[in-house]
């Protein structure tokens, strides 16, 4: 479990904080629970990402997972405005 945990955290705060700025979701790690605050598609791609490294997923997979999906939210806003 503690291993988990640091997975999800990372040294110094380091991967919880990338998965904060590339979701825009609020993430916090607490004993045995993970609470992740934020909008819909915010929530549901950290949640994603959460999942990917308890599963045992390289952090740099992951991150490259959230860019994919950050770079597919700003086209869809663009095309949604123009």
């Amino acid at each position: 479990m503690e291993r988990l945990r640091g997975r999800i955290i990372g040294k110094a705060g380091k991967a919880r904080e990338q998965i904060e700025n590339l979701t825009g979701a609020e993430i916090s790690v607490y004993g045995k629970t993970v609470a992740v605050i934020g909008g819909i598609e915010q929530t549901k791609n950290a949640i994603a990402a959460i999942d990917m490294i308890i599963e045992g997923l390289p952090h740099e997979n992951v991150f490259a997972f959230l860019d994919k999906k950050k770079k597919e939210a700003k086209a869809n806003m663009i095309e949604y405005y123009y």
